[in-house]
This record gives C-alpha cells, structure tokens and sequence, in this order.
C-alpha cells in the first residue's frame, strides 16, 4: 500500500515493517523481514485492517492482544505457515476469509463473545484438524470450513441457525456430526464431499434441506429425519453409494419410511430408495416413482405393484445391477416385457435395464422408444422392428457397447441428441428414401468419435445430406451397398 504521512505511522522494527493509522489503534499492514517467524501485535491496537497479514507465508506465530475487538476480511489469509494464534477474548466477529488457506493451522479456539463467522473464514484450512463453535454463534457464512481435508471433530453453536451453502464442503475427515434444533436450514452442498461421513443426527427444528446437501457423501449410511422437516430438495443423497436406511420419525407430517426407504407421508409416491439397498418391496400404496428416486442403486431387479399409475423421467437412471424389472399383472399403466418396461399396450418402449446386457429385439407392437429408454445400457446390437415410428430424444445415449444400428423406414422422425456419445458406434443404416424428421439444431451423433459411415438408399442420398439435422453429418453419408 501506498504510505501517507498525514494519515499513517510507520515502524520499522527487527521484525520487519508496520502501518498504523494515525491514533495508532489500527493495524494497517505488516511486511516480516526475511527471517522473522514470529511478530507480537502491540497492546493498544483494536483493530486488524482487511488482509493486513495477507500472503505472509512465513509467519509461524501471531501473538494478538486483547484490546483488539476486530479484525477484518482476508486479514491473515494466505499465510501458509502459520500454526499458533490465540484470538482475543473480546472478538465478536471472525470476517470473510480471515484465515483462508492457513494451511498448517491445525487448532483455534473461538472466543465466546463471537457470534458470527464469515463466508470462506478458514476455507482451505487443510490441516485443521477440530472445531468448537461456542453457543453465542449464530451464524457462519458459505464456505466457512470449505476444503478443510483433516477437519474431525466438530462441534456446533447450540443457537446457529443454518447450515451454510458449502459449509464443510470437500471436510473429507469428518465422520459424524449432530445438528443441533437451533438450525432451520441445510443449504444445497453442505456436506458435498464429506467423504468420510457416517452418521448424521439431525435434531427436531430441522425443516428443510437444499438440493444435494449430502451430495458424495460416500460413506454416509444412515440418516434419521425429526419430525420437523417438511422439505427434502432433489439430489440430496446424490452418490451416497453406502447409503442403507432412512429413518423418519413417525410424527412427520411430510414424510414416511418403510424398511429403510423414504416415501411421502401417505406413501402414495416413493422418493428415495438408498442406493445400497439390494431388495424393495414397493407397497401397494405407491402410485408415483418419482425421479432419481432409484439413482445409483444397486437392486438386480425392481418389481413394480399393481397401482403405480406415474414412472416419472430417470428413475431408475445409473441403476447398473439392474437387469429386469417386473410389472404386476394388474397394474393397468404399465407392462413388461423380458424384463423391459413398456406401456400396457406394449406400443412404447419405456426402459432398458441397465445391467441387462448383450443384444435386444424390440417387440413388432412397439411404436415408440421413449426419451432416455436406453441411456447408459450395455447394448451391444438391437433389432429395431417396421412398427417403431418414433425415436425420442436421448434414446440410446451413452450408449458405449453399441457399435451398429439399422433405423427402419417406419421411423418419421428422432429426437435431439438421439445417438449423443456412442462411441463405439461406426455405422448407422437408414432404410426410408424421407429423411426422418428431427431437430433443426440437433447434434444426433454428438461425441460419436468413431463413427465411419451413416448408410442411406441411393435415391436418397441428396436429400439426407440437405435435411435439417442430417445435413450437418454430410460427409458421413453415403449410398448403403
């Protein structure tokens, strides 16, 4: 910073080189000498201006004395050294990032006069190994312990009054933890990453948690919801391979649990099936599956009961144990088909199991192939018969084992993105002289690195390389022989 002697003092000491302001009450800024590892604030200061310390990366102790009652934003961050400091009884506020990426600070002790902990504070604090929050915190801003690797022990504010967007994001050593009821929030990607994490406790006050809180919390393996939560967003429990059981207390009025598995509070729709549950009995009750509701989950066979009457869009999406599903005889929606679901009237094509593998022939009722029927799967050949008219969006995505397709001439038109990212795909075969119908800005073969050729009739070479959505593989197409 620029010295101004109307405004500042300056002190150059063995230490190294110190900005006050003119009362000599603030800190402005200190530049250590080459050598010096240790500084000792003055008596007398009360205040520690924004990044004053910031990038002293040598510094391994900061001695504070307790006439300071605030320090700013940044004021220590970046000082990769530093492993001992002891704030002041008086301290109020930890601000924004002001111990960010002090990455040989392993513990600090909060005053209890602090009642607020800024965004970032001690965000990648990676070798900060225990936390206690006292009871005057009532709020810590997003990111606060943010890619504290070694963090384990935690505890928290009896009065905080919400789990921060990314709060202990990436706290990779943390194994369990309790929510005290003075929280009302969990707030999307809490615990994103806390990869360690076994249980967590949430007590009643708890009313809502955020979309993907416990996202990658690959270790999390069961986790108890008070009666006080009436609101769970989507993707909460994203990549919780390990997750077994959700327990809802039965006096939640939102909620309910059966054998581990979370449903609404008449379990009327089904929401979460943990994804390391191997077998589900879905009761009778159940008239939605809703989306993502089986993500990830390692169940060989799903069997659906007579009154679900809605499968909503990726249910069962990244299922890749699963090899059938099985729908009751007298479900009126619903149908399947070697293991495939379907339509009641066979004439749409919902769902491959993922884990079902090798080649398929899709039943001549067939009309349709729904959006997303065959994402992900282990195809490797299909026969597609005359009667398929249509072939939505999505339909064979990523699907990496298939490496040949025939398109009959029943089909009038393809979704957008229909073949995206096969890439063992090497050729396609069209057999209708009208270019089936699809998308103006469609990238039908999107990331199909190893695709060769896209073989049409001769009389209808022309017009498939003219053709909205075709037009843009030109090069690919050629006469089939």
């Amino acid at each position: 910073m620029l010295y101004n002697p109307a405004k500042h003092i300056v002190e150059e000491t063995n230490d190294g080189l110190a900005i006050f302001d003119k009362a000599r009450t603030t800190l402005i800024k200190f530049t250590p000498n080459e050598a010096t590892t240790c500084y000792e604030i003055p008596d007398g200061i009360t205040t520690i201006d924004r990044a004053a310390f910031k990038d002293c990366n040598k510094l391994e102790e900061i001695t504070i004395p307790n006439s300071v009652s605030a320090i700013k934003a940044f004021a220590f961050s970046n000082c990769s050294s530093l492993s001992a400091i002891k704030l002041p009884k008086c301290l109020k506020k930890i601000s924004e990032g002001t111990f960010k990426r002090c990455i040989n600070l392993s513990d600090i002790v909060i005053p209890n006069k602090v009642t607020s902990i800024g965004n970032q504070a001690f965000a990648k604090c990676k070798n900060l190994k225990t936390i206690k929050l006292p009871d005057t915190i009532e709020t810590i801003g997003i990111k606060a312990f943010d890619g504290c690797e070694k963090l384990r022990d935690v505890i928290l504010s009896k009065n905080l009054k919400a789990i921060t967007k990314e709060m202990f994001s990436g706290c990779k050593s943390i194994t369990n933890i309790t929510l005290p009821g003075s929280i009302k929030t969990i707030r999307s990607d809490a615990f994103f990453l806390c990869t360690d994490l076994r249980e967590i406790i949430i007590k009643s006050g708890v009313d809502a948690i955020e979309d993907e809180a416990f996202n990658s919390c690959e270790n999390l393996s069961t986790i108890y919801i008070p009666d006080s939560l009436t609101h769970i967003g989507s993707d909460v429990f994203d990549d919780c391979h390990n997750l077994k059981e959700i327990i809802v207390d039965e006096n939640n009025p939102q909620y309910s649990s059966m054998d581990g598995v979370l449903y609404n509070k008449d379990m009327t729709s089904l929401l979460v099936c943990p994804p390391s549950k191997e077998t589900i009995t879905i009761p009778d009750s159940v008239k939605t599956i809703t989306m993502y509701s089986f993500w990830a989950s390692v169940i060989e066979e799903i069997k659906i009961s007579p009154n679900v009457s809605e499968i909503e869009p990726h249910s069962f999406e990244s299922c890749y144990n699963l090899e059938k599903i099985t729908v009751d005889k007298t479900n009126p929606v619903y149908c399947s088909i070697d293991g495939v679901l379907f339509s009641k009237d066979k004439s749409c094509l919902l769902f491959f199991p993922q884990g079902k593998k090798g080649s398929y022939y899709i039943p001549n009722t067939t009309n349709t192939i729904k959006h997303g029927a065959f994402t992900d799967s282990k195809l490797t050949d299909i026969i597609i018969p005359n009667s398929v008219k249509y072939i939505e969006y999505d339909a064979f995505f990523l699907c990496f084992y298939l490496h040949h397709i025939i398109i009959p001439q029943s089909v009038v038109s393809v979704g957008e993105n229909v073949f995206c990212s096969c890439r063992e795909l090497k050729t396609v075969t069209l057999k209708s002289l009208i270019p089936p119908l699809c998308e103006k800005q469609s990238e039908l073969f999107f990331d199909c690195i190893n695709l060769q050729s896209i073989f049409v009739p001769s009389k209808a070479v022309e017009a498939y390389k003219n053709a909205p959505g075709w037009k843009e593989y030109a090069s690919f197409i050629t006469p089939e022989h």
